[in-house]
């Protein structure tokens, strides 16, 4: 969209907000704005209904895709997004919300909050005056957030408290429903004030877990729950975080806060044998993921950004393939790198190489080549000084000699073996539509290849919604990252050259780049 808009973005965090006139009161203003600012009214509009600002939640919902059409381009500059006050696009600490908010003007895009009717642009002579307002507004915010989690969390430890020491509902027996900002599994219904079966849900839970135990795969569960015609729409991803994270204790019934157990909180879904038969199928089936004979790629290359673990391939009916953090997958790791489509990853990594790394065939290096060259002219050298000797002659010859010996150490060292022709003409003839074709698998091989005579390494790290930081290293450490982004029309942008020791290993708290 070439033409500037006027974009509403609004948050309302509890269910008290949304079922009341939070949203109506955040857009109703956009007529005024649109007519003294001289702005259209965007048809797109971005809402997160019960997302947590504070936990940074909405970020990969709604306002995660409005960033990252922001970041793209998708969204012109001199647009400006309107909300009723800073504090809804972040309640994060300030060193987290304010690169947020600043990555937004500096794209050019403006931010209107009605509250005050004031519109921050990064073009205002009053630039700094306005940044400084801006983060104090933040952090008022976050500050406000904080003393409310540090009450619900004091609320909750005296509910534990109570809970362990044997207290229940004196009419039906059943634990106290204890709130504390986490949500509550799907299987139990707490509107009631106790943890009670979900009149729904609980047997649907322990039929999901049934299917499994007898070797249904994720996929087929989770086409089984949603033909029957439920309420609640249930995801691939939802149903495999279910089925295959470690829900040991809460399937028996023990509930968790803050680190303290709550035994007999939960209605069990499993007995202890069957959790132990679980905890077996789990380990066995959650290995790795299936790749459905599909040809790795990236294979050797592709590791992630935070952790650096390999980054293994997945395949789903439908979707493709996918790539994802090695150390995630693993029942109890703590690693939150991030996955991308390998569509998505091949765009940013051919945009890369075409465009900055391997743009002209002059930038190609080939060191047997230039080996073969420096010994026949160390030849020709030792020719002259056995007619006639000479100091700088001499000389010449022996640093010629150090160099091949460092040149031939590289090669060495050189984990494939050199291609035929430059690199840049190779990468020109890559046509991404037939890296996944299942009829043959040489375009993925000859890709590989060519990914592992170009680079040393590819890694990324989720920014958060549809954007993901791509780095990749070339074999003399030279580093390049671009922002792949877009949900539905991916873009590649931002392609730059990294200083040494400013790339993911310094990046991973997900700054936005300058």
């Amino acid at each position: 969209m070439t033409q500037p808009t006027l974009i509403s973005y609004s948050r309302v965090s509890s269910v008290k907000q949304v079922s009341g006139s939070g949203l109506k009161q955040q857009t109703q203003e956009l007529e005024r704005i649109s007519h003294d600012l001289n702005l259209p009214i965007d048809k797109r509009s971005f809402s997160d209904e019960g997302k947590s600002a504070f936990h940074g939640k909405h970020l990969d919902a709604a306002l995660g895709d409005l960033l990252a059409l922001v970041q793209s381009g998708e969204i012109a500059r001199g647009s400006v997004i309107v909300v009723s006050n800073a504090d809804r696009l972040s309640r994060q600490s300030v060193d987290k919300s304010t690169p947020l908010l600043l990555s937004v003007l500096s794209a050019g895009i403006g931010i209107y909050t009605t509250m005050d009717n004031r519109l921050y642009t990064s073009g205002s002579p009053n630039l700094m005056v306005d940044v400084i307002m801006l983060v104090l507004s933040l952090g008022l915010g976050h500050e406000e957030s904080k003393k409310k989690s540090q009450r619900v969390s004091q609320a909750a430890l005296l509910a534990v408290e109570a809970h362990n020491k044997g207290k229940r509902c004196p009419t039906t027996g059943l634990a106290i429903a204890i709130h504390n900002g986490n949500r509550h599994p799907f299987w139990v219904d707490t509107s009631k004030g106790v943890v009670d079966k979900h009149p729904l849900y609980f047997t649907v839970a322990k039929d999901m877990l049934t299917k499994w135990l007898l070797g249904w795969t994720v996929e087929q569960i989770t086409d089984w729950v949603n033909s029957k015609g439920l309420p609640r729409k249930f995801t691939y991803g939802g149903v495999n975080n279910f089925l295959t994270r470690n829900n040991d204790d809460a399937f028996l019934g023990t509930h968790t806060i803050k680190g303290t157990s709550l035994p007999h909180y939960y209605p069990p879904l499993l007995s202890a044998e069957q959790v132990d038969e679980y905890k077996q199928l789990r380990a066995q089936r959650t290995s790795k993921p299936v790749n459905s004979g599909y040809y790795n790629r990236y294979k050797g290359v592709f590791v992630c950004g935070i952790c650096g673990c390999n980054m293994v391939m997945n395949y789903r009916k439908n979707k493709g393939v996918s790539f994802l953090c090695g150390n995630r997958i693993q029942v109890g790791s703590s690693c939150m790198g991030g996955s991308i489509k390998g569509t998505r990853l091949d765009l940013a990594v051919l945009a890369m190489a075409k465009m900055y790394v391997f743009p002209k065939a002059s930038k190609e290096v080939d060191l047997e080549k230039e080996i073969a060259d420096k010994k026949a002219r160390i030849i020709g050298y030792a020719k002259k000084l056995a007619k006639r000797h000479s100091d700088a002659l001499e000389s010449t010859m022996l640093q010629l000699e150090d160099e091949v010996s460092e040149l031939e150490a590289k090669l060495a060292q050189r984990p494939f073996k050199p291609l035929d022709e430059p690199l840049n003409k190779l990468w020109d003839e890559v046509k991404l539509d037939e890296l996944e074709q299942t009829e043959s698998q040489q375009p993925a091989v000859k890709f590989h290849k060519l990914l592992q005579a170009s680079f040393k390494s590819v890694r990324i790290v989720s920014m958060g919604g549809f954007t993901t930081r791509v780095e990749v290293a070339t074999h003399d450490d030279t580093l390049y990252q671009c922002i792949v982004s877009g949900k539905n029309h991916v873009k590649v942008s931002g392609i730059q050259h990294i200083e040494d020791g400013m790339g993911l290993g310094r990046l991973s708290d997900n700054q936005p780049i300058q």
